[in-house]
């Protein structure tokens, strides 16, 4: 289906203030012409969304007028309330973490590597939420806030763990069989929590669907998924009818 044009404007500028974030991600002041030269935006295209960023308090904007230059110089940086979450998602996870995670190739290190990467946003997103609702920011400012910082993070982490699959394993089926058993572990946790809150007669089916969870490992590599797809519609089909 064809995007409207509205859809395809909103996307737009979603990369482009993406490409500004990542000018500005250190925390520095960078000068006008430095940011437009790295994003290679137009002039008239970034200074709208510098203005707008700026307006949503997103980033700062100072002009030198020390420098002895004409016209004055103008700079820009992440806000003091921007830079803090962002500074913890890249440096401490990214920046850090991923270079690690996979150094020995452990087993169950997917699952380890997205629980670290889904609390650092649960903390994150708990940390916009306040800023929000300490009165000083619009709707507007909460999402693109979450838009740029939450779900940009979760895209680079992704693109982080795969490139640490291709460095650690040796081709795509060594790959493919230590995300099948992450997977199949995460599944399994899932369903083991969930368990805990039905009634005695849905938990009772939704054990069986464990049981047989467990049994994946035992299948033919070529049958898995399908064995998988299988017991995850026999789910679907028991929370339907129960519900």
């Amino acid at each position: 289906m064809k995007k409207g044009k509205g859809e395809y404007q909103a996307l737009l500028e979603h990369h482009s203030r993406q490409k500004i974030f990542e000018v500005l991600s250190d925390g520095e002041w960078h000068r006008y012409e430095e940011i437009k030269k790295h994003t290679r935006l137009s002039s008239a295209t970034l200074a709208k969304h510098l203005k707008a960023l700026e307006k949503l308090q997103l980033i700062e904007k100072k002009i030198d007028l020390k420098s002895g230059k004409y016209p004055y110089p103008v700079y820009y940086r992440l806000s003091l309330v921007t830079l803090t979450p962002l500074g913890l998602l890249y440096k401490n996870v990214l920046d850090y973490r991923l270079k690690f995670i996979f150094l020995f190739a452990k087993e169950g290190e997917i699952t380890n590597y997205l629980r670290e990467v889904n609390t650092a946003l649960n903390i994150e997103l708990l940390g916009f939420l306040g800023e929000f609702y300490s009165g000083e920011h619009s709707e507007e400012w909460l999402r693109v806030t979450l838009r740029h910082f939450v779900f940009e993070f979760y895209v680079k982490a992704v693109y982080a763990l795969k490139a640490a699959l291709e460095e650690n394993f040796p081709d795509k089926e060594a790959i493919k069989k230590v995300i099948f058993d992450a997977k199949i572990q995460i599944i399994h946790e899932y369903f083991n929590a969930i368990s805990n809150y039905l009634p005695p007669e849905l938990k009772a089916k939704f054990q069986q669907c464990i049981e047989k969870l467990e049994k994946v490992s035992e299948k033919p590599r070529e049958e898995r998924e399908k064995f998988l797809t299988e017991v995850l519609k026999e789910i679907q089909k028991i929370s339907t009818t129960e519900s």
